[in-house]
């Protein structure tokens, strides 16, 4: 049965500009705010991901079947729809809450004119979708994960009302500043996907930011079961079909990070689309799939830089198995090879930030090489490159270490696949064949050599450890291409094994909910209570002197401007003074403007460094727009406000807070991990009455708010 998508986009598009011109009070109804955040993300991200896969229907004159094409247009709608946001404020400077939609819309009308003139692809504007009937879809793989995945992840995530873990609250500030200056992070800049996509969510379609980090992008792991259902139509055994469907828990540490709001968690959700996307591929034998991988393995290096390595597999492939055919093309072609030249050569400046880190890296590991050290207590004892200590002590440690980043999964897969490749002279033949004959498959052994050698193998020679953990996630999820070998060696009669593996994967999660039910402690429920009391019972503009712990509690959840201080601040008076000294209160807010100022410079170079390629008489026009760029820049300068010492001891009303850890804090038994080493429990400004007057004491946790007076 064709499906007109055509159809669906001018119903949305109606529907969606009727609240533009007849907009409802949202503000009063919660029904209404959630429809219309609903309407928006679906024209701005579902309808951009699904006109962008009736584009490439078109542009490779190939029709795909229902779960080939919502597997492109899904992973359109994430990488796709934010990159051209972010292109669009990197060279234009454009950005208005609308644009998505806007963006969303033109790609309509192009689908719309090819509709028009081009008649003879009209078949490749609709998708097929096969006849089910109401059981069939109940019953399903794909309907019957999706709401078990939803299950436990709703579970996770109402746990606790805090974030999973310390970076997300990094990301929520940093987002959050940018959007209060009408801003996201360029393309050449930390991590500029991840901003994009948090504006789409947050600006286009209203959804709270905080609610996002805690609660939207949790769930947009759910996606993977998109190119999970694509590739388990491969196979009729349900075994093998359940055991595809569950690889996202092939250890606890993959599956709590897709919890994670964090980069990270989008790069994963990812990499699950370029494994399922090459799996497809050597099974299947359309080989655009390699090369959809590749493209979204390569452009969500933007959401992370680890994407890099992951590229690296995938170019190996390509040049081993495909560079004569390229190259060919290229010799019939060198115009075409000129422009790609050029295009690469005149744009470093846009990934220069993503290069100083490939650099950087490559320095750091030149020089480890040059003084290499054997370390066989690994991962009991070790180093990363942060200078982190991170070992994991004694026999218990390793195990916890090995059980939650690598997984039972891993090892009854890795070990079962050893045992064929001795025993099985017909397995061996078959592994070297597909090795040196299919390149998905080679692209996705590459990957997995390349993560283990980072967690497990330099660590201990020659001495470095690169997030070694970090690597077992990646590593894991490529671990998968041996259940592959063995899926389509094996008959499905070996049901005893794929029993044994998918206890395996629920051995796994049951330990992601153990993890995440400790997190609950990194902020107790006694903290968010002392934080709301702020909100409703200090002054607006108050300034709060902490220990670094408590700085994402109250700035997150008190809307505090908060100033960081050492656990020696509450015991000694010297330190006290110093902290409290006006000059360093000026530098704690000046730090605020000192990077507003930074970003506008950096800004400033990079419109000279473009004008310093321009001819100013065959480039007049795109010179002039550039000199009125740095204009209006040094005009923001010029404005800047900079708050003076008069302006800080008028304004603010000063307090001290104080809370002790929680005892079950997960990270307090980590090395690197600073513990409070407090041995004095009386508090300085006890002392003296007439200038701290307690204001709040919660007997339980020991959280004590003071009043400066």
């Amino acid at each position: 049965m064709p499906l007109n998508l055509i159809s669906i986009n001018f119903f949305l598009f109606f529907f969606y500009f009727l609240f533009l011109i007849f907009p409802p009070a949202t503000d009063n109804s919660f029904i209404l705010r959630i429809l219309f955040s609903l309407i928006s993300l679906l024209v701005s991200l579902v309808l951009f991901g699904i006109n962008f896969g009736l584009i490439i229907q078109w542009l490779i004159k190939k029709k795909y079947e229902l779960w080939e094409f919502l597997s492109i247009a899904s992973l359109g709608s994430l990488i796709f729809s934010p990159l051209l946001l972010t292109s669009e404020f990197t060279v234009f400077k454009i950005l208005f809450p609308n644009l998505p939609i806007v963006n969303s819309f033109f790609i309509f009308i192009l689908i719309l004119f090819i509709f028009t003139l081009k008649k003879n692809s009209r078949d490749f504007l609709s998708i097929n979708i096969p006849k089910l009937n109401a059981a069939e879809i109940i019953k399903s793989n794909f309907t019957l994960f999706f709401f078990f995945y939803f299950a436990v992840i709703f579970f996770l995530v109402t746990a606790y009302y805090p974030l999973p873990d310390l970076d997300p609250y990094y990301w929520h500030a940093d987002i959050t500043k940018s959007f209060s200056k009408n801003t996201i992070t360029e393309i050449g800049s930390y991590r500029p996907l991840f901003s994009s996509l948090a504006y789409i969510f947050n600006q286009t379609s209203r959804v709270d930011l905080y609610a996002y980090f805690k609660y939207v992008i949790p769930f947009l792991s759910l996606l993977i079961l998109i190119p999970a259902n694509l590739f388990s139509k491969n196979f009729f055994s349900p075994l093998k079909k359940t055991l595809i469907f569950l690889f996202p828990i092939i250890n606890a540490s993959v599956f709590l990070y897709l919890e994670t709001p964090i980069p990270q968690a989008i790069l994963t959700i990812i990499l699950f689309y370029f494994l399922f996307f090459l799996a497809h591929c050597s099974l299947s034998g359309k080989k655009e799939f390699f090369y959809f991988g590749g493209l979204s393995i390569f452009i969500s290096y933007f959401y992370h830089e680890a994407a890099f390595l992951v590229f690296i597999g995938w170019l190996a492939s390509f040049l081993i198995f495909d560079a004569k055919e390229i190259f060919a093309k290229f010799k019939k072609n060198k115009l075409a090879l000129f422009l790609l030249i050029i295009t690469l050569a005149t744009n470093t400046s846009l990934i220069k930030n993503q290069l100083a880190f490939l650099v950087g890296f490559s320095k750091s590991t030149y020089h480890r090489l040059l003084s290499p050290i054997l370390n066989l207590k690994f991962p009991a004892s070790y180093v990363n490159v942060d200078g982190n200590a991170m070992g994991w002590v004694g026999i218990s440690g390793i195990a916890k270490y090995y059980a939650y980043y690598v997984g039972f999964s891993f090892f009854i897969i890795f070990f079962l696949f050893i045992i064929k490749l001795i025993k099985n002279s017909e397995f061996r033949i078959f592994v070297k064949s597909n090795l040196l004959k299919n390149k998905s498959i080679f692209a996705l052994v590459f990957c997995f050599s390349l993560f283990f050698l980072i967690a497990e193998i330099i660590p201990r020679f020659p001495g470095i450890a690169f997030l070694p953990e970090r690597a077992w996630n990646f590593g894991g999820i490529f671990s998968t291409v041996f259940i592959i070998f063995i899926f389509v060696f094996l008959k499905d009669n070996k049901k005893i094994l794929y029993y044994a593996l998918i206890l395996s994967f629920f051995i796994n999660l049951s330990g992601a909910i153990y993890v995440n039910s400790q997190k609950k402690y990194l902020i107790s429920n006694e903290q968010l209570s002392s934080a709301q009391w702020i909100t409703d019972n200090l002054p607006k503009d108050r300034i709060l002197f902490s220990s670094n712990k408590n700085v994402n509690l109250l700035k997150t959840f008190s809307h505090s401007k908060v100033i960081p201080t050492s656990d020696n601040f509450y015991f000694k008076s010297n330190d006290f003074g110093k902290k409290f000294d006006t000059k360093i209160l000026s530098e704690s807010f000046v730090q605020d403007y000192q990077m507003e100022y930074k970003n506008i410079i950096e800004e400033i170079t990079q419109q000279i460094d473009k004008l310093s390629n321009k001819n100013i008489y065959s480039d007049n026009k795109e010179v002039i727009a550039y000199a009125d760029d740095i204009s209006k820049d040094l005009t923001k300068i010029k404005y800047l406000k900079i708050p003076n010492e008069e302006f800080l001891n008028k304004q603010f009303k000063y307090y001290v807070y104080y809370s002790n850890e929680d005892s079950r804090n997960p990270y307090l038994n980590r090395p690197y991990y600073k513990k409070n080493e407090i041995v004095n429990t009386e508090f300085i400004f006890d002392r003296y009455p007439d200038k701290f007057r307690r204001v709040y004491y919660n007997q339980k946790s020991n959280i004590i708010i003071w009043q400066i007076l």
